[in-house]
């Protein structure tokens, strides 16, 4: 199982996004980039985060009018709760995992 260590800015706190840009394209599974609103969603995958009772199914949207990564995942409303149940803060780091091709697993 491949994985990736990503450390939380001031940024990803204050707006409940996660940097995933250390990971690059070739973690996630081809399509994984959408458009930049949710009418072009891409391929989304699937993640498991410690202490968040659903799964959450998402992509990784692109600049508005190009196909480059705004390198965080569009859902984003599991961030704030998943940094609140790990009292993560700033410099702290998660770890995300990757299961299977669209099966990703993320915990402290």
């Amino acid at each position: 199982m491949d994985s990736h260590i990503l450390e939380l800015a001031s940024g990803d706190i204050t707006n409940g996004k996660i940097n995933v840009r250390p990971c690059g394209l070739k973690f996630f599974p081809d399509g994984i980039l959408g458009g930049s609103t949710k009418k072009d969603i891409g391929n989304q995958i699937t993640i498991n985060a410690s202490g968040i009772d659903i799964p959450i199914e998402t992509d990784i949207p692109t600049v508005k009018n190009k196909k480059t990564p705004r390198w965080f995942f569009r859902e984003r409303k599991w961030v704030k709760p998943f940094i609140k149940v790990h009292q993560l803060s700033v410099g702290d780091r998660l770890k995300i995992t990757r299961l299977s091709n669209k099966e990703y697993k993320s915990d402290k």
